[in-house]
């Protein structure tokens, strides 16, 4: 990545700071504690998700670095994901 493009990326997440951290908790809600909810009960998971965020939002402008931890715990749940599934794969394969 060049150093343009590097200072475009973060002046985006600088902007769009609540916007990033928020869909940055959804995909850690989604890949490490989702589970099906009714459509009610998954609307207020969200908007209490929108809330806890603007904590969030005001540590990073603080300087913390709430973006790449958030980031950090996402490639660490896709990653328990893909053992996940991968292990799933080989007890469906010993069984058959």
């Amino acid at each position: 990545m060049g150093s343009a493009a590097w200072e475009a990326a973060v002046a985006f997440v600088r902007d769009h700071a609540y916007a990033v951290i928020f869909v940055l908790t959804v995909i850690l809600y989604n890949l490490g504690f989702a589970r099906k909810l009714p459509l009610l009960k998954t609307a207020i998971v969200y908007l209490l998700l929108a809330i806890g965020c603007v904590p969030l939002t005001v540590l990073y402008a603080l300087g913390l670095p709430i973006v790449p931890a958030l980031l950090v715990g996402v490639a660490l749940l896709v990653v328990v994901q893909i053992r996940r599934r991968a292990a799933a794969r080989r007890k469906r394969e010993e069984t058959t």
